[in-house]
């Protein structure tokens, strides 16, 4: 099972980017992006990692997300 933070409130709109600030590194923005299955939304591999970015997402934005699960995509059948 894979993570994506889904901002509360919002149907379809899950977090895609969160913008450091050069040279500091420090994040100052959070980008987003529209649908459930948008390629370009973060994927998360762990549920620790899922919660450390929610965190980060309400204190540079102050926007709270929900985790939300996101299947793995099929198998690929082997070809011959």
């Amino acid at each position: 099972m894979k993570y994506r933070l889904r901002i509360s409130g919002s149907g379809d709109r899950f977090v895609s980017e969160i913008v450091p600030h050069f040279p500091s590194g420090q994040p100052i923005a959070v980008r987003t992006v529209s649908g459930w299955d948008n390629p370009n939304a973060m994927t998360f591999d762990t549920l620790a990692e899922a919660k450390y970015y929610k965190r980060l997402v309400l204190s540079v934005e102050g926007w709270f997300a929900m985790i939300e699960d996101h299947p793995l995509p099929p198998a690929r059948p082997e070809t011959a």
